[in-house]
């Protein structure tokens, strides 16, 4: 069974209103019969995406298909799934037969107790404790214990089998033992599998793709090696490797790349700007790009609208913005037509109620307009006139904003007109989508006098990168400052000053980066650019390790793995020197240059 995961969105809620972003926009997909391997440091959100696959957890927004069927508001119960705890949840007064069965004493229709009892038994022997099905949990071992979670999760014939940190309560033994099991039963099953940890290990060594996690945010999705061998930033690259990878400051200059004021590589590459993140225009962190919230302060960052705020903030900031608003009491001509149909007066009365004070007379004209026209209507085409002149009126609404803001110049003109446009062609406009749709729209407008400058200033830093994806980054940029509130106000002017001044430093082709080179890719080489001053020499098996600190850098702790062949050659030394087969170069926020 094919599992698609769309625009996962999840947040929790405080106990004083304040939310946190678990799961941010997440969006992969896992192949029929594969085992997907969700790989990433505690509180990433691993877990939380396993339940909301469950149907444990209750997506805030996105979408979850099994194959072709959109299971998000579908009951656990009724996905198809097995789920396999961390502790088990074995029942401890049930022996291995009865925890085995328990799953299927709801399945419809109703089964036998023999044939339940051959269900458990075929499905012990697929976990080999067929001999231990007498045995309470107490008798059992955690590795046996374990394999019964997994037989009682295959019972009910699961379309996608759920295993949440399985191997975290064994020894390592055991765990070894157990992740081979794991993937021995996957592949005679052929179920598709979901594995959580967050032990880099199991995931490489059991997993047919990885997806890793920070934040609640995929950072790379790939085959285990894939991963290893071409990390997408300096967090995958530092999170995967035993030992981990070695990493040091650096410098770009002129297409070469400095170490320790030595140069170690050149490439045109190296020239190539790469900026892959977004900064918040409200708070001013640093956002993935494949993030929708800000996971400082809750805004979303594509409409620039603070969705967490609570209750008492929005009514708060609502009352703020009222304030400054026009009234006009055009609102007190709004007229009812003459008409017997009692259902559409009843809505036309409940529509002009909700005309107010800050409605100027092109939305009252709008009003006044639909309802002349109408002069009879069935009982089927009531509520279809209704939400035709909801529709209008928050069209009216929309554009009478827009048009309060003053332009100096013909480009501000062109930008507030376009608006105007986009706001007519708005569907369902009384809708809840409908009326953001709106209201981001007429926050476009508002601060496009403001946004212009910037995004000129923003456009001359970006005009010398040719990497396709730093450009598409600058539109994002420009567009999230667009829709972002409060623009105009000191304190976020001087914010986006920052943020110009921010990426103007890491636009510049010469500047600092990061060096990554793992311990396996070190190479002896008397002739080398790389110095290091050793402390001590480890001899692991047919490899000995190499540990000191790189001359002539603050931070240049190293550990370095050749052939123990070449021990003779180290031993005795107190400076070595080492060339590198492969060189990962990063930007200082992360993205991958090299």
């Amino acid at each position: 069974m094919e599992v698609k995961i769309q625009n996962l969105v999840k947040t929790f809620e405080g106990k004083k209103g304040a939310k946190t972003v678990a799961v941010n926009n997440m969006t992969f997909d896992i192949p029929d019969g594969k085992l997907c391997g969700l790989l990433g440091p505690s509180g990433c959100g691993k877990s939380t995406t396993l339940y909301m696959i469950a149907g444990i957890h209750n997506p805030t927004e996105g979408k979850i298909y099994f194959g072709n069927e959109d299971v998000t508001n579908v009951p656990p119960e009724n996905r198809g799934i097995g789920l396999v705890f961390q502790n088990y949840a074995l029942y401890p007064h049930f022996n291995v037969r009865q925890n085995i069965m328990f799953p299927l004493d709801n399945v419809v229709p109703k089964l036998t107790f023999d044939e339940k009892c051959a269900i458990a038994l075929e499905n012990a022997k697929i976990v080999n404790i067929e001999k231990l099905l007498d045995r309470k949990p107490k008798e059992l071992s955690g590795g046996q214990q374990q394999r019964v979670a997994i037989a009682r999760a295959l019972a009910k014939r699961p379309r996608v089998l759920l295993l949440d940190e399985p191997l975290s309560n064994l020894d390592a033994r055991l765990r070894l033992q157990t992740r081979e099991e794991i993937k021995r039963i996957q592949k005679e099953t052929g179920i598709t599998t979901v594995f959580v940890t967050h032990d880099q290990e199991e995931a490489m060594s059991i997993s047919d793709f990885i997806v890793v996690m920070k934040d609640g945010i995929v950072q790379q999705k790939d085959e285990p090696q894939k991963v290893y061998d071409e990390p997408a930033n300096l967090f995958v690259a530092k999170f995967l490797g035993t030992p981990a990878i070695n990493v040091f400051d650096g410098r770009i200059e002129n297409g070469k790349l400095y170490m320790a004021e030595k140069e170690v590589l050149s490439s045109p590459e190296l020239d190539k700007v790469h900026i892959e993140e977004v900064i918040c225009p409200n708070c001013g962190n640093v956002v993935s790009h494949n993030g929708k919230y800000c996971n400082v302060c809750g805004t979303n960052i594509i409409s620039g609208i603070n969705e967490f705020e609570t209750k008492k903030d929005k009514k708060a900031n609502n009352e703020e913005n009222n304030q400054s608003l026009p009234e006009f009491d055009c609102y007190l001509n709004a007229t009812l037509p003459s008409i017997e149909n009692k259902q559409l007066l009843k809505g036309l009365k409940k529509i002009k109620k909700s005309l107010c004070k800050y409605d100027d007379q092109s939305v009252i004209d709008v009003y006044n307009s639909e309802v002349q026209n109408i002069s009879s209507a069935s009982e089927d085409e009531v509520e279809k006139i209704l939400l035709n002149i909801k529709d209008k009126i928050a069209i009216a609404r929309g554009k009478m904003e827009v048009s309060r803001v003053k332009t100096n110049n013909d480009e501000e003109k062109v930008l507030v007109n376009a608006v105007l446009k986009e706001i007519e062609e708005v569907e369902a406009a009384s809708s809840p989508n409908g009326l953001k749709k709106i209201k981001k729209l007429v926050q476009k407008a508002k601060v496009a006098i403001d946004v212009i400058p910037f995004a000129h200033q923003i456009e001359d830093l970006y005009k010398d990168s040719d990497w396709e994806g730093t450009k598409k980054i600058k539109d994002y940029q420009i567009e999230i400052l667009r829709n972002s509130n409060g623009i105009d106000s000191e304190e976020s002017k001087e914010r986006i000053e920052k943020i110009i001044a921010s990426l103007e430093g890491r636009l510049n082709p010469i500047r600092e980066c990061k060096i990554g080179i793992r311990a396996e890719s070190f190479v002896l080489d008397p002739n080398g650019p790389i110095a290091v001053k050793v402390f001590n020499i480890e001899h692991i098996g047919r490899d000995i390790s190499v540990i000191g600190d790189v001359v002539g850098l603050e931070e240049g702790h190293v550990k370095i793995i050749i052939s123990s062949e070449l021990a003779k050659e180290c031993v005795g030394k107190e400076i070595l020197n080492f060339s590198a087969k492969r060189i990962y170069v990063f930007e200082e926020t992360g993205e991958r240059i090299y």
